[in-house]
Parts: C-alpha cells; sequence; structure tokens
C-alpha cells in the first residue's frame, strides 16, 4: 500500500507508531529501510497492513523477556516513497536520519537490497 491510499487517522496513528517504534536505516551497501519491533501482535499486523506489508514472528533479542516479538521491515524504493511522505509529521531526530538516507540515495543510487520482507 502506499501512503496516499490510506486515510489520515490511519495515516497519523502510523506516524505516531513509527515515532516511537520505528526504525529508518541506512546499511552500509547502500541498502534503506524501515522496520518496527513490538511485543503487541495486534498493532504490529494492523501498522503492518498499512504500510502493505506482513509482520513476521520473532524472539526476543532479550533472554529475560518471555514476550513474543513481532518485525515488520520494508526494504528499497517503497521504503523510500514512505520516508518521504512520513518526513513532515516525524520529530527531529527521525527526520534528520531521513535526510541522512536521501541524501545518500540521490548521491550513490539504489543499494544492493531493494525487497521487500516481514
Amino acid at each position: 500500500m502506499l501512503p496516499d491510499q490510506i486515510n489520515y487517522g490511519d495515516f497519523r496513528q502510523l506516524v505516531g507508531f513509527l515515532e516511537g517504534e520505528g526504525c529508518f536505516w541506512l546499511g552500509s551497501n547502500g541498502a534503506v529501510g524501515i522496520e518496527f519491533t513490538t511485543t503487541d501482535m495486534d498493532v504490529a499486523e494492523s501498522m503492518a497492513k498499512l504500510m502493505g506489508i506482513e509482520p513476521s514472528l520473532s524472539k526476543s533479542t532479550n533472554p529475560l523477556s518471555k514476550k513474543l516479538s513481532y518485525r515488520a521491515r520494508l526494504f528499497g524504493d517503497p521504503a523510500i516513497v514512505w520516508m518521504k511522505a512520513l518526513w513532515p509529521f516525524l520529530g527531529r531526530r527521525r527526520q534528520d536520519k531521513i535526510l541522512t538516507i536521501l541524501e545518500y540515495r540521490s548521491k550513490h543510487g539504489r543499494g544492493h537490497a531493494q525487497r521487500t520482507e516481514s
């Protein structure tokens, strides 16, 4: 799903969720992505659905936690589309990270990983 295909209320909910739980990244090979992890399956499913991806079940990285984690990831050009749409609504730190990613892509083009994965 593309950012312009969801209603404003759902978009704002996604913005708030990604502000708290999201990660916008640039890999050493130039790959880009958005990902999030949460222990709430219903939240993972609804947020991932808004972005057109499926969350996956993953074991917690915290050995003391007994909760299961759910992760969703979006890579490459689809992630760039979402970053551009989300940027004006995010806090300064995440905006700065997205600008770094966009500037890198502008100078160097695509990275090696251009997949969508859950």
